[in-house]
This record gives structure tokens, C-alpha cells and sequence, in this order.
């Protein structure tokens, strides 16, 4: 009934007369079609992606990002740049210029690797990353080894893992170029994965 022409008529009682209200028109506004696709869906370390939106028929008013089903901060552009960090479900909600809003189609980004622990860059000039793969979400304890080729532990560090890949920044400059071996444990002292890092 969108275009159609609507009136009230109250009959009037107790010897009042009648009265018919103005002409008020319907509109009913389409919702905003909201698809969102990323390519590729599959990342590895040191890569990104973009997710794409394409909203019709009308142009969109604001965008709210859902990452695992949660609004993601600061996330209010038609597209999203999502790194190593970012795996997991993606949504958007658009609300356009008539105030309608609606959801999008959800996409997964996973990651394209079997190693639980990686470094990167690796080779680098000292200053790298590390990071562990874990299926859970849950608080973590974890503590990280960094020793030298002659097995001399230089840096020790404890962190909670409360993502998959969780990023823990290593400057390791100041003890020169060589090779050397990170070591990740458990709370319990269980050894749970060993790598090594090419400083040139």
C-alpha cells in the first residue's frame, strides 16, 4: 500500500459534529540488500585482507561492524582491512538515508597454515613478532623463551593468551645478528611449541 492516501473519520456523539482528518500518505522504504565478501577468505602471516560491501537500492547512512558477533570500535567504513589478528566471523549493519537498517551475510576469515607457532618477519633486522595458535578463546597463561645460538636465555616474558594468534612484539636488536630459538610454554611449565628466529 505504499503510495496510497489515508484518512481518519471520527463521527461525532452527544451532538457533536464529525470530523475527517487531512490526507496522509504511506510510504513503505526497501530495506537496504547488504552483501559483504572478502578475497581472499584465507590469510597467513604478514597478510591482510579486505572485506567489501555493496548495499542497495539506496545509498548507505552509517555502517556498524560485527566481529564474532560483537560491534568492532572505530570500524564505520564501507570496507574493512583485517590482518592475522582479526579470524573469525564478520557481519555489517547498514542503516540508510531513510533510516532503515538491515544485516548482512556473515563471512569467516581463518588462516592458511598448519604451524601453532610462527614468528615474523623471519628473517628480520631484530625486531619481530610472535605468535601462538590456540582453539580457545579463554584467558591463557603462557610464558615465551628467547635464547641465543649458545642456548643463553636473553628474554623471558609471561602474557595471557585470550585470542587464537595473539601478538607479543620482540626487539631481541641489541644482542647482534645470529640465530635464535623462541620457546613457548604453558602455566604448568609444559613445553608447547619451539621456533627459531634468523636476525641478520
Amino acid at each position: 500500500m505504499s503510495g496510497y492516501l489515508f484518512r481518519v473519520s471520527v463521527n461525532g456523539g452527544s451532538g457533536c459534529s464529525g470530523a475527517t482528518s487531512a490526507a496522509a500518505m504511506l510510504t513503505v522504504y526497501t530495506l537496504p540488500n547488504i552483501v559483504i565478501t572478502a578475497n581472499p577468505l584465507i590469510i597467513g602471516p604478514g597478510q591482510t585482507t579486505t572485506i567489501f560491501s555493496t548495499v542497495t537500492p539506496n545509498p548507505a547512512a552509517t555502517y556498524t561492524w560485527y566481529y564474532n558477533g560483537t560491534v568492532l570500535p572505530g570500524a564505520t567504513a564501507d570496507t574493512l582491512l583485517v590482518d592475522i589478528s582479526g579470524l573469525g566471523d564478520y557481519q555489517l549493519k547498514v542503516t540508510d538515508v531513510n533510516g532503515c537498517t538491515d544485516l548482512s551475510n556473515i563471512i569467516t576469515i581463518v588462516h592458511s597454515f598448519a604451524l601453532t607457532l610462527f614468528t615474523y618477519p623471519n628473517p628480520s633486522a631484530g625486531m619481530f613478532q610472535v605468535r601462538y595458535y590456540s582453539e580457545t578463546n579463554s584467558a591463557l597463561q603462557r610464558s615465551l623463551t628467547v635464547y641465543n645460538n649458545r642456548g643463553e636465555r636473553i628474554i623471558t616474558r609471561t602474557f595471557m593468551q585470550t585470542i587464537p594468534y595473539q601478538k607479543i612484539d620482540i626487539d631481541i636488536r641489541a644482542h647482534g645478528k645470529g640465530l635464535y630459538w623462541i620457546e613457548l610454554r604453558d602455566a604448568g611449565g609444559k613445553r608447547l611449541a619451539v621456533n627459531r628466529a634468523v636476525v641478520q
